[in-house]
């Protein structure tokens, strides 16, 4: 019967690590990919606007 209860610990232990590896992956899923995703895409927008920017400037330009 001791048998038993040591390998109950031992399968215990290893679930415990691998939830905690779940837990940190999940972390990483759920803040990390949507906040780098949102800055990514918000640097291209401002890109862009930037670019349009500077270009509808030189043609408003007043010519002297």
């Amino acid at each position: 019967m001791k048998q038993i209860y040591i390998d109950r610990r031992v399968c215990l232990f290893f679930l415990q690590e691998q939830l905690a590896l779940f837990n940190y992956w999940d972390s990483i899923v759920v803040y990390a990919v949507p906040f780098t995703t949102i800055t990514v895409l918000n640097t291209c927008t401002a890109y862009t606007v930037w670019k349009f920017a500077t270009v509808r400037r030189t043609l408003t330009m007043h010519k002297m």
